[in-house]
């Protein structure tokens, strides 16, 4: 089933559909959304193919998104996290308490580079000061990103399984 000629055709086809997804990311409410099911996407290369190709496969969306998403903040949240998650989950996610500390290194690390970029690409650094926490607010919002983010972990390993179920057999068949 996996020779090259379909491999380069399902990367192509699922690079297509992220960089489609990440134009829903205009909508409001979809800005996390759409990466976050674009990551999902690639991550079926892995599971199709081997983990070469969804390592191309993300790079090859990465710059499609980048080049054609107007949102910056899902752009980079793509790019700098919800792309490559899903392909690094499951490797961390055999070693339950370290693999949750690893996991959340990677999320912090992530989201802070993306606070940093973000803030430097628009200029925009009186707004960490003022906000309504004053100097907290930085904390907060982290604090309730990493609830969100293993929130999120649970809801992918479910679309994992789901994925492993019931779509991977229908695919190996034909």
């Amino acid at each position: 089933m996996c020779n090259n000629t379909f491999k380069i055709a399902y990367c192509g086809v699922i690079a297509a559909i992220s960089a489609v997804l990440m134009f829903a990311s205009a909508f409001a409410g979809l800005v996390y959304v759409a990466p976050a099911l674009a990551g999902f996407f690639i991550w079926t290369v892995k599971r199709i193919t081997s983990v070469k190709w969804a390592v191309m496969c993300y790079f090859v969306s990465s710059a499609v998104i980048f080049l054609t998403t107007a949102q910056l903040d899902a752009a980079l949240m793509f790019v700098g996290f919800l792309g490559y998650y899903p392909l690094i989950a499951e490797p961390l996610s055999n070693r339950k308490v370290i693999g949750y500390i690893g996991k959340l290194a990677v999320f912090n690390a992530a989201v802070i580079g993306i606070f940093q970029i973000t803030t430097f690409v628009t200029g925009i650094d009186a707004i960490k000061a003022d906000m309504f926490l004053g100097k907290y607010t930085a904390i907060a919002v982290l604090a309730l990103g990493n609830a969100t983010f293993i929130m999120y972990d649970k809801a992918a390993r479910v679309v994992f399984l789901f994925f492993d179920a019931l779509i991977l057999p229908k695919l190996r068949h034909n």
